[in-house]
């Protein structure tokens, strides 16, 4: 591993509500302040508080139909006020965990800027860490719209019993009852769309996802982790991996992949899937540190060990991935393209900066 990854046996973690930062940012220079041109003391500022990593929390695109449910909440206006006494529907941006696409939010900029900061962050032997949610998405990810499969759904019965868990979804000509993600212990959360690890395309494209956010960054924070353990996700989901989902496929993923596996079941499903992403991302970082090692010239050996450390965030995905990445830029697009329309209910247009955003998660 090349010196640009090296940190402390005990390291260092600064975290950073990245939008609300850089609203003040934009606020205090009087310039819109995006990833790419923060300005250089800001980082010689967590260097100099002894950081060894910052950990960028919302990058990614919030969904614009969960920030709804938050401007239309009573409850949650109740808490804005209190928060942020005389706060406007500009302020409520939504939560960084109810993810639409995998591309930078345009509250926070593009990726060239998220690549620029990493290299100023490298320059100055700071690691970046970004989010990772492996349990649910939000609830206008376009997966529900070309793979509802790789969510968990019920059925009208589930929906008409418990209307807070489920939402009814339009997908080719049917109605789908797509579940929210939960906590066992509390209420779902109703911005969210819970993805379904019974069925192993899911986590397929999970790993995938996983592989294309580690070229950014140099570690990622699991958003509710534990929810994809194997005896919580049993516990919370388990009636899913017995029925066959309403007005879907009809294909019950565990019949279907261990049904000439007596004694194969949901444990070696997510084993298997767990060490696949370890072994890929540990692999991916050792042929980095190898190619930097081999290639000659200035970019080749010296370049594993001066600062300027941004060189892999530039280089081409691997083919196996450019599929996947053209799909989040596209979604990406689609997301900064109506991030100036007016919301259906009051005309408000979608905020370029804003200090509140709603979490909806498990008290502490």
């Amino acid at each position: 591993m090349s010196q640009k990854f090296l940190f402390r046996e005990n390291p260092e973690l600064y975290e950073i509500n990245t939008a609300a930062w850089l609203f003040e940012l934009s606020r205090k220079l009087g310039r819109q302040v995006s990833l790419g041109n923060v300005p250089p003391e800001e980082w010689d500022r967590l260097k100099d508080l002894g950081m060894d990593f910052a950990w960028l929390m919302g990058v990614w695109t919030r969904s614009q139909e969960g920030r709804k449910i938050s401007l239309n909440s009573r409850e949650f206006r109740h808490l804005f006020e209190t928060v942020l006494p005389g706060c406007t529907q500009e302020d409520i941006i939504g939560s960084c965990y109810s993810i639409s696409v995998y591309g930078p939010d345009p509250l926070v900029g593009t990726w060239d800027d998220l690549v620029r900061a990493r290299e100023e962050m490298h320059r100055r032997g700071l690691g970046l860490i970004l989010d990772f949610v492996p349990n649910h998405t939000g609830i206008d990810h376009y997966w529900l719209g070309e793979h509802p499969e790789y969510y968990i759904q019920g059925s009208a019965e589930h929906y008409a019993r418990d209307p807070e868990a489920f939402f009814p979804l339009k997908c080719k000509g049917k109605t789908l009852y797509i579940a929210h993600g939960r906590d066992p212990n509390f209420p779902p959360w109703t911005d969210t769309a819970q993805l379904n690890y019974f069925n192993p395309e899911t986590r397929l494209a999970m790993i995938d996802r996983l592989k294309m956010i580690s070229r950014y960054c140099d570690g990622v924070r699991c958003d509710m982790a534990m929810l994809v353990l194997n005896d919580i996700f049993q516990r919370v989901w388990g009636w899913a991996n017995q029925t066959k989902p309403a007005g879907g496929s009809g294909v019950n993923h565990y019949e279907k992949y261990n049904a000439k596996k007596p004694g194969s079941g949901t444990t070696a499903f997510f084993v298997v899937g767990i060490f696949v992403g370890i072994y890929i991302i540990l692999a991916s970082i050792w042929l980095e540190w190898r190619r930097s090692r081999e290639t000659p010239g200035p970019a080749g050996k010296n370049a594993g060990k001066n600062a300027a450390a941004g060189a892999a965030g530039n280089r081409p995905a691997p083919r196996d991935l450019q599929a996947d990445r053209e799909a989040e830029r596209e979604a990406a697009a689609r997301a900064s393209a109506q991030a100036g329309q007016s919301d259906a209910d009051g005309g408000t247009s979608r905020p370029h900066c804003g200090q509140i955003q709603v979490n909806m998660l498990t008290p502490m």
